[in-house]
């Protein structure tokens, strides 16, 4: 395939604007064991400069996804993958799959 050459609507040759880099993107795992140690670890990680948060469910003690999730997802400032991993993949605590 060949390049063209960018032009105005004269037909003159203009510069094409340089490609903007690609930035690797840093995602973190919040992996605490109450609500407030997990919203504390959202914080750090927006400060420290995670672009996204893995929320491990699985971790958090008696967690009720109804009434925790909701305030969970508010305190993070920052896009977040929320995962709670069956026992074959790793799961921290004994959850089922409700």
């Amino acid at each position: 395939m060949q390049a063209h050459a960018a032009t105005d609507v004269a037909g003159q040759s203009v510069a094409e604007p340089a490609a903007a880099p690609q930035r690797t993107q840093i995602c973190t795992i919040v992996t605490a064991a109450s609500m407030s140690d997990a919203m504390r670890e959202c914080a750090e990680a927006a400060t420290s400069g995670a672009d996204i948060v893995e929320l491990r469910l699985d971790f958090l003690d008696a967690f009720d996804p109804q009434k925790d999730l909701p305030p969970l997802l508010a305190a993070c400032s920052l896009p977040c993958i929320v995962t709670c991993r069956p026992d074959w993949e790793g799961c921290a605590a004994v959850a089922t799959d409700e």
